[in-house]
Protein backbone atom coordinates (compact mmCIF):
# COMPACT_ATOMS: atom_id res chain seq x y z
CA UNK A 1 0.00 0.00 0.00
CA UNK A 2 3.05 2.03 0.37
CA UNK A 3 4.29 1.60 -2.62
CA UNK A 4 1.27 2.83 -4.43
CA UNK A 5 1.11 5.90 -2.10
CA UNK A 6 4.22 6.79 -3.00
CA UNK A 7 4.17 5.99 -6.86
CA UNK A 8 1.01 8.64 -7.13
CA UNK A 9 3.13 10.92 -5.28
CA UNK A 10 5.54 10.72 -8.01
CA UNK A 11 3.29 10.94 -10.55
CA UNK A 12 1.67 14.09 -9.32
CA UNK A 13 5.17 15.71 -9.02
CA UNK A 14 5.59 14.63 -12.93
CA UNK A 15 2.83 16.44 -13.08
CA UNK A 16 3.48 19.35 -11.75
CA UNK A 17 6.75 19.76 -13.56
CA UNK A 18 5.40 19.39 -16.74
CA UNK A 19 2.83 22.01 -15.79
CA UNK A 20 5.58 24.21 -14.74
CA UNK A 21 7.61 23.72 -17.81
CA UNK A 22 4.66 24.55 -20.59
CA UNK A 23 3.91 27.52 -18.48
CA UNK A 24 7.28 28.58 -19.13
CA UNK A 25 7.39 27.67 -22.84
CA UNK A 26 3.47 29.69 -23.22
CA UNK A 27 4.76 32.32 -21.67
CA UNK A 28 7.81 32.99 -24.01
CA UNK A 29 5.46 33.49 -26.80
CA UNK A 30 3.12 35.35 -25.34
CA UNK A 31 5.57 37.46 -24.30
CA UNK A 32 7.11 38.15 -27.81
CA UNK A 33 3.64 38.87 -28.83
CA UNK A 34 3.21 41.75 -26.59
CA UNK A 35 6.73 42.66 -27.85
CA UNK A 36 5.84 42.56 -31.56
CA UNK A 37 3.33 44.95 -31.40
CA UNK A 38 3.32 44.61 -35.40
CA UNK A 39 2.85 41.06 -35.73
CA UNK A 40 0.14 39.66 -37.70
CA UNK A 41 -3.34 38.67 -36.20
CA UNK A 42 -3.38 35.65 -37.68
CA UNK A 43 -0.72 34.72 -35.46
CA UNK A 44 -2.11 35.99 -32.45
CA UNK A 45 -5.73 34.06 -33.29
CA UNK A 46 -3.54 30.77 -33.53
CA UNK A 47 -2.10 31.62 -30.32
CA UNK A 48 -5.51 31.74 -28.63
CA UNK A 49 -6.39 28.65 -29.85
CA UNK A 50 -3.64 27.55 -28.35
CA UNK A 51 -3.98 28.89 -25.16
CA UNK A 52 -7.22 27.74 -25.11
CA UNK A 53 -5.75 23.94 -26.09
CA UNK A 54 -3.81 24.01 -23.50
CA UNK A 55 -6.01 25.10 -21.27
CA UNK A 56 -8.08 21.96 -22.27
CA UNK A 57 -5.30 20.23 -21.37
CA UNK A 58 -5.03 21.31 -18.06
CA UNK A 59 -8.23 20.91 -16.84
CA UNK A 60 -8.01 17.40 -17.96
CA UNK A 61 -5.28 16.88 -16.60
CA UNK A 62 -6.38 18.62 -13.20
CA UNK A 63 -9.42 15.94 -13.38
CA UNK A 64 -7.01 12.94 -14.20
CA UNK A 65 -5.01 14.44 -10.75
CA UNK A 66 -8.69 13.91 -9.00
CA UNK A 67 -9.58 10.66 -9.95
CA UNK A 68 -6.00 9.67 -8.73
CA UNK A 69 -6.10 10.85 -6.04
CA UNK A 70 -9.77 9.56 -5.65
CA UNK A 71 -8.39 6.17 -6.58
CA UNK A 72 -5.34 6.64 -3.82
CA UNK A 73 -7.63 7.81 -0.82
CA UNK A 74 -9.65 4.48 -1.63
CA UNK A 75 -6.70 2.78 -1.69
CA UNK A 76 -5.75 4.20 1.78
CA UNK A 77 -8.95 3.57 3.09
CA UNK A 78 -8.66 -0.52 1.72
CA UNK A 79 -5.65 -0.42 3.61
CA UNK A 80 -7.17 1.53 7.06
CA UNK A 81 -9.51 -1.47 6.90
CA UNK A 82 -6.95 -4.56 6.33
CA UNK A 83 -4.88 -2.95 8.81
CA UNK A 84 -7.60 -3.26 11.07
CA UNK A 85 -8.62 -6.50 10.53
CA UNK A 86 -4.99 -7.53 10.70
CA UNK A 87 -4.70 -6.42 14.31
CA UNK A 88 -7.97 -7.71 14.81
CA UNK A 89 -6.69 -11.18 13.83
CA UNK A 90 -3.59 -10.18 15.99
CA UNK A 91 -5.56 -9.43 18.97
CA UNK A 92 -7.94 -11.93 19.18
CA UNK A 93 -6.92 -15.05 16.75
CA UNK A 94 -3.48 -15.30 17.43
CA UNK A 95 -3.61 -16.08 20.99
CA UNK A 96 -6.36 -18.49 20.78
CA UNK A 97 -4.07 -20.52 17.98
CA UNK A 98 -1.22 -20.19 19.73
CA UNK A 99 -2.23 -21.61 23.21
CA UNK A 100 -4.21 -24.31 21.30
CA UNK A 101 -0.99 -24.76 19.39
CA UNK A 102 1.47 -24.70 22.83
CA UNK A 103 -1.74 -27.53 24.14
CA UNK A 104 -1.33 -29.33 20.95
CA UNK A 105 2.79 -29.73 21.54
CA UNK A 106 2.27 -30.33 24.90
CA UNK A 107 0.11 -32.86 24.18
CA UNK A 108 2.24 -34.51 21.60
CA UNK A 109 5.40 -34.05 23.89
CA UNK A 110 3.20 -36.20 26.51
CA UNK A 111 2.50 -38.84 24.16
CA UNK A 112 6.25 -38.99 22.46
CA UNK A 113 7.04 -39.45 25.86
CA UNK A 114 4.52 -41.95 26.65
CA UNK A 115 5.98 -44.00 23.80
CA UNK A 116 9.72 -43.53 25.11
CA UNK A 117 8.95 -44.82 28.48
CA UNK A 118 6.70 -47.53 26.62
CA UNK A 119 9.48 -48.33 24.03
CA UNK A 120 12.13 -48.21 27.01
CA UNK A 121 10.38 -50.73 29.05
CA UNK A 122 9.81 -53.36 26.41
CA UNK A 123 14.12 -52.68 25.43
CA UNK A 124 14.95 -53.43 28.84
CA UNK A 125 12.34 -56.22 29.30
CA UNK A 126 13.74 -57.23 25.99
CA UNK A 127 17.36 -57.19 27.32
CA UNK A 128 16.21 -58.77 30.95
CA UNK A 129 15.15 -61.34 28.56
CA UNK A 130 17.79 -62.21 26.34
CA UNK A 131 20.10 -62.11 29.68
CA UNK A 132 17.80 -64.62 31.33
CA UNK A 133 17.39 -66.89 28.06
CA UNK A 134 21.68 -66.29 28.24
CA UNK A 135 21.78 -67.34 31.47
CA UNK A 136 19.47 -70.31 31.11
CA UNK A 137 21.52 -71.67 28.11
CA UNK A 138 24.50 -71.33 29.96
CA UNK A 139 22.90 -73.31 32.89
CA UNK A 140 21.97 -76.20 30.78
CA UNK A 141 25.47 -76.17 29.02
CA UNK A 142 26.98 -76.02 32.36
CA UNK A 143 24.26 -79.10 33.61
CA UNK A 144 25.09 -80.72 30.14
CA UNK A 145 28.53 -80.59 30.80
CA UNK A 146 28.05 -81.41 34.74
CA UNK A 147 26.30 -84.26 34.17
CA UNK A 148 28.63 -85.57 31.34
CA UNK A 149 31.43 -85.68 33.95
CA UNK A 150 29.54 -86.73 36.37
CA UNK A 151 28.65 -89.92 33.98
CA UNK A 152 32.00 -90.56 33.36
CA UNK A 153 33.09 -90.39 36.76
CA UNK A 154 29.83 -92.94 38.01
CA UNK A 155 31.62 -94.99 35.01
CA UNK A 156 35.04 -95.36 36.27
CA UNK A 157 34.10 -95.42 39.96
CA UNK A 158 31.18 -98.40 39.44
CA UNK A 159 28.81 -99.05 42.12
CA UNK A 160 30.60 -99.09 44.98
CA UNK A 161 29.72 -95.94 46.17
CA UNK A 162 26.69 -94.72 46.55
CA UNK A 163 24.41 -96.81 43.90
CA UNK A 164 21.60 -97.53 46.10
CA UNK A 165 20.74 -93.79 46.93
CA UNK A 166 21.35 -92.81 43.23
CA UNK A 167 18.49 -95.37 42.15
CA UNK A 168 16.07 -94.84 44.75
CA UNK A 169 16.58 -90.76 43.61
CA UNK A 170 16.46 -91.52 40.19
CA UNK A 171 13.11 -93.09 40.49
CA UNK A 172 11.62 -90.56 42.79
CA UNK A 173 12.41 -88.34 40.27
CA UNK A 174 11.38 -90.49 36.95
CA UNK A 175 7.83 -90.75 39.33
CA UNK A 176 7.77 -86.71 39.98
CA UNK A 177 8.46 -86.51 36.44
CA UNK A 178 5.58 -88.56 34.79
CA UNK A 179 3.69 -87.02 37.99
CA UNK A 180 4.10 -83.05 36.13
CA UNK A 181 3.40 -84.90 32.73
CA UNK A 182 -0.17 -86.11 33.97
CA UNK A 183 -0.99 -82.69 35.39
CA UNK A 184 0.20 -80.75 32.29
CA UNK A 185 -1.55 -83.27 30.19
CA UNK A 186 -4.48 -83.09 32.27
CA UNK A 187 -4.08 -79.20 32.05
CA UNK A 188 -3.96 -79.12 28.26
CA UNK A 189 -7.35 -81.49 27.87
CA UNK A 190 -8.97 -78.84 30.25
CA UNK A 191 -7.29 -75.96 28.25
CA UNK A 192 -9.02 -77.51 24.59
CA UNK A 193 -12.36 -78.25 26.58
CA UNK A 194 -12.83 -74.46 27.58
CA UNK A 195 -11.64 -73.75 23.68
CA UNK A 196 -14.47 -75.87 22.74
CA UNK A 197 -17.03 -74.60 25.05
CA UNK A 198 -16.01 -71.29 23.82
CA UNK A 199 -16.20 -71.85 20.26
CA UNK A 200 -19.71 -73.46 20.58
CA UNK A 201 -20.85 -70.23 22.73
CA UNK A 202 -19.24 -67.94 19.83
CA UNK A 203 -21.63 -70.05 17.58
CA UNK A 204 -24.88 -69.92 19.79
CA UNK A 205 -24.39 -66.47 19.91
CA UNK A 206 -23.98 -66.11 15.88
CA UNK A 207 -27.09 -67.83 15.79
CA UNK A 208 -29.21 -66.10 17.64
CA UNK A 209 -27.95 -62.93 16.43
CA UNK A 210 -29.04 -64.58 12.65
CA UNK A 211 -32.39 -65.74 14.35
CA UNK A 212 -32.97 -61.57 16.04
CA UNK A 213 -32.21 -60.32 12.43
CA UNK A 214 -35.24 -62.61 11.22
CA UNK A 215 -37.29 -61.73 13.79
CA UNK A 216 -36.49 -57.75 12.31
CA UNK A 217 -37.45 -58.91 8.99
CA UNK A 218 -40.54 -60.32 9.96
CA UNK A 219 -41.28 -57.74 12.08
CA UNK A 220 -40.97 -55.21 9.26
CA UNK A 221 -42.95 -57.47 6.70
CA UNK A 222 -45.61 -57.87 9.13
CA UNK A 223 -45.59 -54.20 9.31
CA UNK A 224 -45.36 -53.66 5.34
CA UNK A 225 -48.37 -56.43 5.36
CA UNK A 226 -50.55 -54.37 8.17
CA UNK A 227 -50.20 -51.35 6.15
CA UNK A 228 -51.14 -52.78 2.87
CA UNK A 229 -53.95 -54.44 4.95
CA UNK A 230 -55.21 -51.03 6.05
CA UNK A 231 -54.56 -49.74 2.60
CA UNK A 232 -57.39 -52.24 0.96
CA UNK A 233 -59.65 -51.59 3.67
CA UNK A 234 -59.53 -48.04 3.19
CA UNK A 235 -60.58 -49.16 -0.73
CA UNK A 236 -63.07 -51.39 -0.27
CA UNK A 237 -64.87 -48.65 2.30
CA UNK A 238 -64.46 -46.29 -0.50
CA UNK A 239 -65.96 -48.63 -2.73
CA UNK A 240 -68.75 -49.72 -0.45
CA UNK A 241 -69.44 -46.26 -0.36
CA UNK A 242 -69.68 -45.32 -3.87
CA UNK A 243 -71.40 -48.58 -4.37
CA UNK A 244 -73.84 -47.76 -1.67
CA UNK A 245 -74.36 -44.08 -3.15
CA UNK A 246 -74.99 -45.54 -6.31
CA UNK A 247 -77.83 -47.66 -5.44
CA UNK A 248 -79.23 -45.08 -3.42
CA UNK A 249 -79.39 -42.87 -6.64
CA UNK A 250 -80.90 -45.44 -8.91
CA UNK A 251 -83.22 -46.13 -6.17
CA UNK A 252 -84.41 -42.28 -5.99
CA UNK A 253 -84.48 -42.12 -9.32
CA UNK A 254 -86.87 -44.95 -10.29
CA UNK A 255 -88.91 -43.91 -7.32
CA UNK A 256 -89.52 -40.67 -8.48
CA UNK A 257 -90.21 -41.82 -12.16
CA UNK A 258 -92.92 -43.88 -10.36
CA UNK A 259 -94.34 -41.16 -8.43
CA UNK A 260 -94.79 -38.84 -11.09
CA UNK A 261 -96.19 -41.43 -12.94
CA UNK A 262 -98.88 -42.80 -10.52
CA UNK A 263 -99.55 -38.82 -9.54
CA UNK A 264 -100.30 -38.75 -13.26
CA UNK A 265 -102.42 -41.68 -13.17
CA UNK A 266 -104.18 -40.29 -9.95
CA UNK A 267 -104.97 -36.72 -11.41
CA UNK A 268 -106.59 -38.57 -14.69
CA UNK A 269 -108.80 -40.57 -12.48
CA UNK A 270 -109.61 -37.79 -10.31
CA UNK A 271 -110.77 -35.91 -13.41
CA UNK A 272 -112.38 -38.92 -14.38
CA UNK A 273 -114.29 -39.33 -11.14
CA UNK A 274 -115.39 -35.43 -11.17
CA UNK A 275 -116.95 -36.08 -14.63
CA UNK A 276 -118.44 -38.83 -13.21
CA UNK A 277 -119.93 -37.19 -10.08
CA UNK A 278 -121.49 -34.23 -12.21
CA UNK A 279 -123.53 -36.65 -14.00
CA UNK A 280 -126.39 -38.96 -11.42
CA UNK A 281 -126.46 -42.16 -13.93
CA UNK A 282 -122.73 -43.23 -13.42
CA UNK A 283 -122.01 -42.18 -9.80
CA UNK A 284 -122.93 -44.80 -8.07
CA UNK A 285 -120.63 -47.97 -9.86
CA UNK A 286 -117.67 -45.66 -10.32
CA UNK A 287 -117.96 -45.60 -6.39
CA UNK A 288 -117.99 -49.47 -6.28
CA UNK A 289 -115.36 -50.10 -8.62
CA UNK A 290 -113.06 -47.82 -5.70
CA UNK A 291 -114.04 -49.58 -3.28
CA UNK A 292 -112.98 -52.87 -4.06
CA UNK A 293 -109.57 -51.05 -5.84
CA UNK A 294 -109.65 -49.90 -2.11
CA UNK A 295 -108.13 -53.11 -0.31
CA UNK A 296 -105.67 -53.82 -3.27
CA UNK A 297 -102.23 -51.95 -3.82
CA UNK A 298 -103.62 -49.14 -2.56
CA UNK A 299 -104.74 -49.97 0.98
CA UNK A 300 -101.45 -52.08 1.22
CA UNK A 301 -99.28 -48.99 0.77
CA UNK A 302 -101.95 -46.38 2.72
CA UNK A 303 -101.30 -48.57 5.91
CA UNK A 304 -97.68 -49.78 5.47
CA UNK A 305 -96.85 -46.16 6.43
CA UNK A 306 -93.74 -46.40 3.59
CA UNK A 307 -95.54 -44.19 0.94
CA UNK A 308 -97.28 -41.02 0.78
CA UNK A 309 -101.56 -40.98 0.67
CA UNK A 310 -100.93 -39.52 -3.38
CA UNK A 311 -99.56 -42.99 -3.99
CA UNK A 312 -102.33 -45.06 -1.57
CA UNK A 313 -105.22 -43.24 -3.52
CA UNK A 314 -104.18 -45.02 -6.55
CA UNK A 315 -106.74 -47.61 -7.91
CA UNK A 316 -104.25 -49.27 -11.25
CA UNK A 317 -101.26 -49.83 -10.98
CA UNK A 318 -99.67 -51.91 -14.29
CA UNK A 319 -97.47 -55.27 -13.69
CA UNK A 320 -93.98 -53.05 -14.06
CA UNK A 321 -95.15 -50.53 -11.32
CA UNK A 322 -95.88 -53.27 -8.89
CA UNK A 323 -92.40 -55.16 -9.58
CA UNK A 324 -90.22 -52.08 -9.37
CA UNK A 325 -91.93 -50.83 -6.22
CA UNK A 326 -91.30 -55.08 -4.79
CA UNK A 327 -87.84 -54.95 -6.25
CA UNK A 328 -86.82 -51.15 -4.70
CA UNK A 329 -88.45 -51.65 -1.45
CA UNK A 330 -86.30 -53.36 1.58
CA UNK A 331 -85.95 -56.68 3.29
CA UNK A 332 -86.99 -54.98 6.65
CA UNK A 333 -90.08 -53.04 5.34
CA UNK A 334 -91.20 -55.65 3.31
CA UNK A 335 -91.33 -58.09 6.54
CA UNK A 336 -93.00 -55.55 8.08
CA UNK A 337 -95.76 -54.90 5.74
CA UNK A 338 -96.54 -58.84 6.07
CA UNK A 339 -96.35 -58.58 9.37
CA UNK A 340 -99.14 -55.89 9.72
CA UNK A 341 -101.17 -56.77 6.83
CA UNK A 342 -101.95 -60.42 6.22
CA UNK A 343 -105.34 -60.02 5.41
CA UNK A 344 -103.79 -58.68 2.17
CA UNK A 345 -101.79 -61.21 0.67
CA UNK A 346 -104.31 -62.34 -1.54
CA UNK A 347 -103.76 -59.04 -3.71
CA UNK A 348 -100.80 -59.39 -6.89
CA UNK A 349 -98.63 -56.54 -4.57
CA UNK A 350 -99.14 -59.09 -1.60
CA UNK A 351 -97.72 -62.22 -3.30
CA UNK A 352 -95.05 -60.30 -5.14
CA UNK A 353 -94.06 -58.86 -1.03
CA UNK A 354 -94.43 -62.52 -0.20
CA UNK A 355 -92.05 -63.78 -2.79
CA UNK A 356 -89.33 -61.35 -1.87
CA UNK A 357 -89.62 -62.30 1.56
CA UNK A 358 -88.95 -65.98 0.75
CA UNK A 359 -85.76 -65.18 -1.32
CA UNK A 360 -84.06 -61.99 -0.26
CA UNK A 361 -81.57 -62.14 -3.57
CA UNK A 362 -82.69 -58.83 -4.96
CA UNK A 363 -80.21 -55.65 -3.90
CA UNK A 364 -82.06 -53.36 -1.03
CA UNK A 365 -81.53 -49.90 -0.39
CA UNK A 366 -81.72 -48.08 2.30
CA UNK A 367 -85.14 -47.54 4.06
CA UNK A 368 -84.09 -44.39 5.41
CA UNK A 369 -83.41 -42.81 1.81
CA UNK A 370 -87.02 -44.70 1.25
CA UNK A 371 -88.59 -42.51 3.77
CA UNK A 372 -87.31 -39.43 3.61
CA UNK A 373 -87.75 -39.43 -0.07
CA UNK A 374 -91.04 -39.75 -0.02
CA UNK A 375 -91.78 -38.18 3.11
CA UNK A 376 -90.66 -35.09 1.33
CA UNK A 377 -92.02 -35.55 -2.66
CA UNK A 378 -95.50 -34.86 -1.77
CA UNK A 379 -94.37 -31.08 -0.58
CA UNK A 380 -93.03 -30.76 -4.19
CA UNK A 381 -94.87 -29.66 -5.92
CA UNK A 382 -93.39 -29.75 -9.66
CA UNK A 383 -92.36 -33.24 -9.03
CA UNK A 384 -92.86 -34.61 -13.12
CA UNK A 385 -90.00 -31.92 -13.26
CA UNK A 386 -88.30 -33.19 -10.61
CA UNK A 387 -88.20 -36.79 -12.30
CA UNK A 388 -87.41 -35.56 -15.80
CA UNK A 389 -83.78 -33.71 -14.88
CA UNK A 390 -82.81 -36.84 -12.26
CA UNK A 391 -84.36 -39.55 -14.97
CA UNK A 392 -81.35 -41.47 -16.54
CA UNK A 393 -81.53 -43.15 -19.95
CA UNK A 394 -81.39 -46.66 -20.41
CA UNK A 395 -77.69 -46.61 -21.77
CA UNK A 396 -76.29 -44.74 -18.37
CA UNK A 397 -78.59 -47.28 -16.42
CA UNK A 398 -76.93 -50.18 -18.35
CA UNK A 399 -73.07 -48.31 -17.56
CA UNK A 400 -74.36 -47.78 -13.85
CA UNK A 401 -75.49 -51.48 -13.39
CA UNK A 402 -72.00 -52.50 -14.87
CA UNK A 403 -69.76 -50.35 -12.84
CA UNK A 404 -71.42 -51.46 -9.94
CA UNK A 405 -70.89 -55.38 -11.54
CA UNK A 406 -67.06 -54.59 -11.73
CA UNK A 407 -67.20 -53.04 -8.32
CA UNK A 408 -68.53 -55.84 -6.67
CA UNK A 409 -65.82 -58.16 -8.35
CA UNK A 410 -63.61 -55.66 -7.09
CA UNK A 411 -65.11 -56.11 -3.67
CA UNK A 412 -64.33 -59.77 -3.94
CA UNK A 413 -61.45 -59.30 -5.18
CA UNK A 414 -59.95 -57.29 -2.38
CA UNK A 415 -61.89 -59.29 0.33
CA UNK A 416 -60.40 -62.76 -1.07
CA UNK A 417 -56.75 -60.59 -1.23
CA UNK A 418 -57.74 -59.62 2.36
CA UNK A 419 -58.41 -63.33 3.47
CA UNK A 420 -55.15 -63.94 2.23
CA UNK A 421 -53.30 -61.24 3.72
CA UNK A 422 -55.27 -62.34 7.34
CA UNK A 423 -53.94 -65.87 6.77
CA UNK A 424 -50.29 -64.62 5.83
CA UNK A 425 -50.30 -62.66 9.06
CA UNK A 426 -51.54 -65.52 11.01
CA UNK A 427 -49.02 -67.74 9.91
CA UNK A 428 -46.45 -65.13 10.47
CA UNK A 429 -47.59 -64.67 13.71
CA UNK A 430 -47.22 -68.11 14.30
CA UNK A 431 -43.68 -68.51 13.33
CA UNK A 432 -42.97 -65.58 15.15
CA UNK A 433 -43.82 -67.15 18.12
CA UNK A 434 -42.52 -70.03 17.25
CA UNK A 435 -39.30 -67.94 16.79
CA UNK A 436 -39.42 -66.32 20.12
CA UNK A 437 -39.69 -69.70 22.09
CA UNK A 438 -36.57 -70.83 20.02
CA UNK A 439 -34.73 -67.49 21.46
CA UNK A 440 -36.21 -67.86 24.43
CA UNK A 441 -34.95 -71.73 24.71
CA UNK A 442 -31.70 -70.47 23.00
CA UNK A 443 -31.25 -67.75 25.78
CA UNK A 444 -31.34 -70.81 28.49
CA UNK A 445 -28.97 -72.72 26.64
CA UNK A 446 -26.39 -69.54 26.25
CA UNK A 447 -27.29 -68.91 30.42
CA UNK A 448 -26.87 -72.72 31.08
CA UNK A 449 -23.33 -72.61 28.29
CA UNK A 450 -22.27 -69.82 30.46
CA UNK A 451 -22.62 -71.17 34.03
CA UNK A 452 -20.95 -74.33 33.27
CA UNK A 453 -17.75 -71.93 31.85
CA UNK A 454 -17.94 -70.22 35.06
CA UNK A 455 -17.91 -73.37 36.78
CA UNK A 456 -15.23 -74.94 34.56
CA UNK A 457 -13.41 -71.79 34.57
CA UNK A 458 -13.40 -71.82 38.85
CA UNK A 459 -12.68 -75.63 38.35
CA UNK A 460 -8.91 -74.48 36.18
CA UNK A 461 -8.66 -71.81 38.96
CA UNK A 462 -8.37 -74.23 41.63
CA UNK A 463 -6.43 -76.95 40.21
CA UNK A 464 -4.03 -74.55 38.93
CA UNK A 465 -3.63 -73.63 42.35
CA UNK A 466 -2.94 -77.19 43.65
CA UNK A 467 -0.67 -78.08 40.72
CA UNK A 468 1.46 -74.88 42.08
CA UNK A 469 1.01 -75.96 45.20
CA UNK A 470 2.49 -79.67 44.48
CA UNK A 471 5.27 -78.24 42.06
CA UNK A 472 6.25 -76.35 44.99
CA UNK A 473 6.10 -78.87 47.24
CA UNK A 474 7.91 -81.36 45.06
CA UNK A 475 10.32 -78.46 44.57
CA UNK A 476 10.93 -78.60 48.35
CA UNK A 477 10.91 -82.18 48.05
CA UNK A 478 13.34 -82.56 45.56
CA UNK A 479 15.49 -79.96 46.98
CA UNK A 480 15.24 -82.03 50.14
CA UNK A 481 16.28 -85.17 48.29
CA UNK A 482 19.35 -83.63 47.04
CA UNK A 483 20.34 -82.20 50.67
CA UNK A 484 20.34 -85.83 52.04
CA UNK A 485 21.90 -87.12 48.72
CA UNK A 486 24.36 -84.72 49.52
CA UNK A 487 24.95 -85.56 52.70
CA UNK A 488 24.68 -89.50 52.24
CA UNK A 489 27.43 -88.88 49.72
CA UNK A 490 29.16 -87.07 52.68
CA UNK A 491 29.29 -89.55 55.09
CA UNK A 492 30.34 -92.15 52.29
CA UNK A 493 33.41 -90.04 51.95
CA UNK A 494 34.19 -90.21 55.43
CA UNK A 495 33.78 -94.22 55.48
CA UNK A 496 36.03 -94.07 52.29
CA UNK A 497 38.40 -91.75 54.09
CA UNK A 498 38.77 -94.17 57.04
CA UNK A 499 38.82 -96.85 54.33
CA UNK A 500 41.99 -95.41 53.20
CA UNK A 501 43.83 -94.52 56.21
CA UNK A 502 43.57 -98.81 57.28
CA UNK A 503 44.30 -99.49 53.83
CA UNK A 504 47.38 -97.96 51.94
CA UNK A 505 47.68 -99.83 48.91
CA UNK A 506 44.13 -97.06 47.68
CA UNK A 507 44.74 -93.37 47.79
CA UNK A 508 42.99 -91.98 44.59
CA UNK A 509 39.17 -92.84 45.29
CA UNK A 510 38.85 -90.42 47.97
CA UNK A 511 39.77 -87.94 46.01
CA UNK A 512 37.35 -88.22 43.02
CA UNK A 513 34.45 -88.70 45.38
CA UNK A 514 35.32 -85.80 46.76
CA UNK A 515 35.05 -84.72 43.28
CA UNK A 516 32.43 -86.26 42.36
CA UNK A 517 30.20 -84.52 45.95
CA UNK A 518 31.72 -80.89 44.80
CA UNK A 519 30.64 -81.87 41.29
CA UNK A 520 26.60 -83.11 42.37
CA UNK A 521 27.10 -79.56 44.74
CA UNK A 522 27.40 -77.75 41.73
CA UNK A 523 24.73 -79.77 39.57
CA UNK A 524 21.88 -79.03 42.43
CA UNK A 525 23.29 -75.29 42.69
CA UNK A 526 22.73 -75.13 38.24
CA UNK A 527 19.30 -76.91 39.01
CA UNK A 528 18.09 -74.85 41.44
CA UNK A 529 19.44 -71.74 39.45
CA UNK A 530 18.02 -72.73 36.29
CA UNK A 531 14.71 -73.31 38.00
CA UNK A 532 14.62 -69.84 39.37
CA UNK A 533 16.32 -68.81 35.66
CA UNK A 534 12.98 -70.59 34.51
CA UNK A 535 10.71 -68.68 36.81
CA UNK A 536 11.46 -65.58 36.08
CA UNK A 537 11.66 -65.90 31.89
CA UNK A 538 7.54 -67.11 32.61
CA UNK A 539 7.38 -63.94 34.59
CA UNK A 540 9.59 -61.96 32.40
CA UNK A 541 7.56 -63.47 29.34
CA UNK A 542 3.98 -62.17 31.11
CA UNK A 543 5.19 -58.78 31.60
CA UNK A 544 6.09 -58.78 28.11
CA UNK A 545 2.81 -59.78 26.78
CA UNK A 546 1.51 -56.86 29.17
CA UNK A 547 3.92 -54.42 27.71
CA UNK A 548 3.13 -55.29 24.41
CA UNK A 549 -0.46 -55.25 24.78
CA UNK A 550 0.26 -51.47 26.77
CA UNK A 551 2.25 -50.56 23.62
CA UNK A 552 -0.58 -51.72 21.47
CA UNK A 553 -3.12 -50.11 23.09
CA UNK A 554 -1.30 -46.40 23.36
CA UNK A 555 -0.60 -46.82 19.65
CA UNK A 556 -4.33 -47.33 18.99
CA UNK A 557 -5.07 -44.35 20.91
CA UNK A 558 -2.39 -41.95 20.20
CA UNK A 559 -2.39 -42.69 16.65
CA UNK A 560 -5.51 -41.24 15.37
CA UNK A 561 -4.40 -38.38 18.04
CA UNK A 562 -1.39 -37.72 16.89
CA UNK A 563 -3.01 -37.62 12.90
CA UNK A 564 -5.57 -34.79 13.89
CA UNK A 565 -2.86 -32.90 15.41
CA UNK A 566 -0.92 -33.08 12.51
CA UNK A 567 -3.81 -32.32 10.19
CA UNK A 568 -4.89 -29.38 12.60
CA UNK A 569 -1.19 -28.22 12.28
CA UNK A 570 -0.97 -28.29 8.83
CA UNK A 571 -4.47 -26.46 8.34
CA UNK A 572 -3.10 -23.76 10.96
CA UNK A 573 0.14 -23.14 8.81
CA UNK A 574 -2.17 -22.82 5.63
CA UNK A 575 -4.56 -20.17 7.24
CA UNK A 576 -1.98 -18.67 8.43
CA UNK A 577 0.12 -18.67 5.07
CA UNK A 578 -3.20 -17.23 3.13
CA UNK A 579 -3.84 -14.81 5.79
CA UNK A 580 -0.21 -13.49 5.54
CA UNK A 581 -0.76 -13.04 1.85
Amino acid sequence: MEAHASRGRRTLEEIRQKRAAERMQHAVPIAASHVDSHGNQRAGAEHLARVQELENGNTELERENKMLLSKIAEKEVEKDALVNRLNDLERNVVPSLKKSLNDIYLEKDAAVVAKEDALAQLRSMKKRLKEAEEEQYRAEEDSASLRAQLNTLQQQMGHTYSGYTMGTSSEESVAMEKEIQDLQAQLKQESLLRQQEQQQLAEQSQLRQQEQEKLAKEQTRIASLEAEKQQLEDQITMLTKKATGMEDTYTYIILSFIYVRNVRTCRRYNDEDEQLNTSPVRSQPKQKTHANSGGGLGFVLSNSGFFPDSIAMLNVFDYFTIHTIVALLPHASISMVLQSHNSQMNTPFGVLLEQKASRSYLPGCSIRLVLLTYGHLPILEDASEFAARKAFSMQDREKLEQQLHDMALMIERLEGSRQKLLMEIDSQSSEIEKLFEENSALSASYQEAIDVTVQWENQVKFQVRDCLKQNEELRSHLEKLRLEQVSLLKVSNIATQSDGQTENSISNPPQMVIENISLKDQLIKEQSRSEGLSAEIMKLSAELRKAVHAQNNLARLYRPVLRDIESNLMKMKQETYATIQ
